[in-house]
């Protein structure tokens, strides 16, 4: 017995430094200069339009980016390392799941690094521009800072009934003629 517990200490010794812990905290935070590297694909034509996880609309023309943790905003600089070497930086604005991938990008970027036929390649990616509110977090433009809060009700702006004031005919009260 005590031989079958050392052999699964062990085993969990080896097997949990290994992939298991997902991603670093810098990564987390879109601390600049922290790197990745795994596959990248880019979004179905089907999507535009479509809202993103930050509340944009995926727009196939713009350089953005879904990733699993990467604050929203963040700007990441995407290399392909397969001898390809080409380069972008698009804007995290999307979520997308990170099994088999760490980043999702628009046509644009996709384009950029001549990843249209091959669909997934392998790529770098590299923080170089901290979270910044993405278009539909700012307020509306003429502003210059968060929306004011809607007016009160216009009951709440009506002077209340007294018995002094006049009724006015027909409009009398529930059981008046």
């Amino acid at each position: 017995m005590s031989r079958r517990l050392v052999f699964h200490a062990v085993a969990l010794l080896v097997v949990a430094p290994s992939g298991c812990a997902g991603p670093s905290a810098g990564l987390r935070a879109g601390q600049l200069g922290t790197e990745e590297e795994g596959m990248a694909t880019y979004y179905s034509p089907r999507l535009t339009g479509h809202r993103t996880a930050s509340g944009e609309r995926y727009d196939p023309a713009q350089l953005t980016a879904a990733h699993p943790v990467l604050p929203f905003g963040t700007h990441v600089q995407v290399t392909r390392i397969d001898g390809n070497l080409r380069t972008v930086v698009v804007r995290i604005n999307d979520r997308c799941t990170g099994k088999k991938k760490i980043v999702d990008l628009s046509e644009a970027a996709a384009r950029q690094l001549d990843m249209m036929r091959a669909g997934m390649v392998r790529v770098r990616l590299r923080v170089v521009g901290e979270a910044r509110p993405s278009p539909a977090e700012l307020p509306p433009s003429g502003t210059s800072g968060p929306t004011p809060p809607p007016p009160p009700p216009l009951a709440a702006l009506a002077p209340s009934r007294s018995a002094a004031s006049p009724r006015v005919a027909g409009r009398g009260e529930e059981g008046d003629p």
